[in-house]
């Protein structure tokens, strides 16, 4: 919060009473920060796609979830195991900073997975069916 209030100061005071394009808000945010979010810029304003993340794999001690839309978001992964406990992963939206799609949690390798679920309301996603694992 306070960054971004940083960053918000710092565009108006380079732009006020100039005509900046969306260009200028990107290049000042990235200035500010001292870091290229192209990664970042393109999926969100110049490719057409959607926010989406899918369950791909449930394994022992392992869940891997992968980037099926184009928008990069966090990653919120909530795992309940059999002894009725629960854990709650997260990952911020840099993690797919490098361009990869999938991203994997390590789970306690003594306790047994029964669901796992993706996401929350504050997380856009298109296809909330990939979201959702449960043991038949």
């Amino acid at each position: 919060k306070d960054q971004f209030q940083y960053i918000l100061h710092e565009y108006i005071d380079r732009w006020h009473g100039k005509h900046p394009t969306p260009y200028d808000f990107f290049y000042t945010v990235e200035d500010c920060l001292d870091q290229d979010l192209s990664w970042l810029w393109n999926p969100l304003f110049f490719e057409f796609g959607y926010p989406d993340l899918a369950i791909e794999q449930v394994k022992e001690n392992e869940v891997v979830i992968k980037k099926v839309g184009v928008v990069p978001v966090p990653v919120k992964l909530t795992v309940t195991y059999s002894d009725g406990s629960t854990q709650v992963f997260e990952r911020n939206i840099q993690v797919w900073q490098q361009q990869d799609d999938q991203v994997s949690f390590q789970l306690p390798v003594k306790k047994k997975v029964i669901a796992a679920e993706l996401g929350d309301v504050n997380i856009p996603d298109a296809n909330q069916d990939n979201n959702f694992y449960r043991v038949k």
